[in-house]
């Protein structure tokens, strides 16, 4: 149970401080820091930073047709001969 806490105070200096985990666990739990900074690291992984942030739709109308490259090309006029 206690150790509960310690990787909690660590996760406070993280989260709050933006201490290191690996420092971080070294100043709160200095006989098993290692252990606490991988578990803290594994935490940190696979916490997801964008878990409510809405996300934004594509915003083009399903019904809209990109104009094809030719439409923006210039015809070429060369000057001189015309080859055969």
């Amino acid at each position: 149970m206690q150790n509960d806490g310690k990787k909690q105070d660590a996760r406070f200096l993280v989260e709050e401080f933006g201490v290191l985990p690996q420092n971080a666990a070294a100043l709160v739990h200095s006989d098993n820091a290692e252990a606490l900074a991988s578990e803290l690291l594994r935490e940190e992984r696979e916490a997801d930073a964008l878990a409510g942030v809405p996300v934004p739709g594509s915003g083009k109308d399903p019904e809209h047709e990109e104009r094809s490259i030719k439409d923006l090309e210039k015809p070429v006029v060369r000057r001189g001969r015309a080859q055969a």
